[in-house]
């Protein structure tokens, strides 16, 4: 199993026993952004105005070891999307010259996920480690004087709408302004769903070349994370 891990981490290519590799990793982000407005007058006391403002994000994040689909720590190294949007739409009705009512419908969507890109290839299964979720690659920490991991990487995501609602009235009556009106949004929020692996019980002692006292285990605690919750106001 040492063996099946270790060549997973990458191999100095600088001189000196520490601080000896260094990669650069470019990062490839595409975040293209949708503005639009509309204005239009059913009457001259009378005008709806629509707005969109849309922004879709995608960065395909590589992993500083330079070894995917590996990655360092809890760093990114997968790709990670990201969906905004906001849509409005509002009505203002000139009742009279003393009076004026506006009413307004918002529209906020915020999405992202990020992949983790070991995903689906059954790699605790490569490495020997029997009894665990067969999707990502297991986190591997060494502690020590200058500590090191593995890991899959972020992965996770999520969705946050919320609708707005709102009217108001705006009354003037000789040197006196009164305004009625009120407000209602609802939110609700789900959160992905995933599975995390965890040895929680350390069991004998695995000698790796150049790396002694490397101790792993075969208990385990598998924790499935999800959540979902509504919120009105």
């Amino acid at each position: 199993m040492a063996k099946a891990i270790q060549a997973y981490f990458p191999e100095p290519n600088l001189a000196g026993l520490g601080n000896n590799f260094n990669n650069a990793t470019p990062q490839v982000p595409k975040n293209p952004f949708y503005n639009g407005k509309v204005d239009y007058a059913l009457s001259p006391s009378n005008q709806i105005s629509s707005s969109l403002q849309i922004f879709f994000s995608t960065t395909q994040w590589q992993s500083s070891w330079g070894k995917q689909p590996i990655c360092y720590g809890s760093e990114r190294c997968g790709n990670q999307i990201v969906n905004s949007q906001q849509w409005a739409v509002s009505d203002r009705w000139t009742l009279s010259p003393t009076a004026i009512n506006e009413a307004r419908i918002n529209f906020v969507r915020q999405h992202y996920n990020t992949f983790a890109p070991s995903g689906g290839q059954n790699f605790p299964s490569k490495l020997g480690l029997n009894n665990v979720p067969p999707d990502y690659f297991p986190t591997i920490t060494i502690s020590g004087v200058v500590p090191t991991s593995l890991s899959p990487g972020k992965i996770g995501g999520g969705t946050q709408n919320t609708f707005a609602y709102s009217d108001n009235f705006t009354w003037v009556k000789g040197r006196h302004t009164v305004k009625l009106g009120g407000g209602a949004q609802q939110i609700p929020i789900q959160h992905s769903c995933y599975l995390e692996f965890r040895v929680v019980r350390l069991l004998g002692t695995l000698y790796w070349t150049g790396l002694r006292g490397f101790p792993f285990g075969a208990s385990k605690l598998v924790l499935t994370y999800c959540c979902s919750h509504y919120i009105w106001s």
